[in-house]
């Protein structure tokens, strides 16, 4: 748990911490230039504040592998920092040897291959989450034909769907969350909004412009 709690942690709130330093005006500051690794990297950190924070205090002090975890993660970065601060080819070649190459190795191809492809699936949420125009709605759970009816009303209107995701609550409803292209017509989303509700089909609960 050192591992795959505290030090993913610990890296996260580092993070926030730098960032707090070099970008005090706020995080919408660096909004213009970040990547899809950024913003990933963004929503852990904010998971993590985002909840109790006695919980993250303790995972870091009720650990008695997290000392000796830290002191690792300390001195691959002070590594780090010293290869760059020599800035030569030598510093380069042992930065690449030391962390890219072994780091490779340790995963192996399959394994990295794998990898790279999950991270351009999150990506593609990502950009689908960002689209401004969309419905979220409520199905009720399991009911036979829920999805094609749903999605009856959309074609019904002429309405190109852009993404849709899925997920359930905890109670067993069904959310959507439907992205529109923005040449959509708003007249047209906002009569399918009303037919989803009005025919009993779902429950929109969230608009995007």
């Amino acid at each position: 748990m050192a591992l795959v709690q505290a030090m993913v942690h610990a890296a996260h709130l580092a993070q926030v911490a730098v960032r707090r330093d070099m970008v005090p005006d706020g995080p919408a500051g660096l909004h213009p230039f970040r990547t899809v690794g950024h913003a990933l990297d963004d929503i852990v950190s904010r998971r993590l504040l985002s909840g109790n924070p006695e919980i993250y205090r303790d995972i870091q002090f009720d650990n008695p592998h997290v000392g000796p975890m830290l002191d690792r993660f300390i001195a691959h970065l002070t590594q780090l920092r010293r290869q760059v601060a020599a800035g030569d080819e030598a510093a380069r070649q042992a930065m690449r040897e030391a962390l890219l190459d072994a780091g490779a190795d340790y995963f192996g191809a399959g394994e990295l291959a794998a990898g790279s492809h999950a991270f351009e699936q999150l990506g593609y949420l990502m950009a689908d989450l960002d689209e401004p125009r969309f419905l979220g709605v409520y199905l009720p759970g399991d009911r036979p034909g829920a999805l094609r009816a749903l999605l009856s009303v959309f074609e019904a209107r002429g309405i190109s769907l852009e993404s849709i995701h899925s997920s359930r609550t905890p109670q067993g409803d069904l959310h959507f969350r439907i992205g529109f292209d923005a040449r959509v017509d708003e007249a047209a989303l906002s009569a399918a909004a009303r037919a989803i509700e009005d025919g009993n089909i779902g429950r929109v609960i969230d608009r995007g412009n």
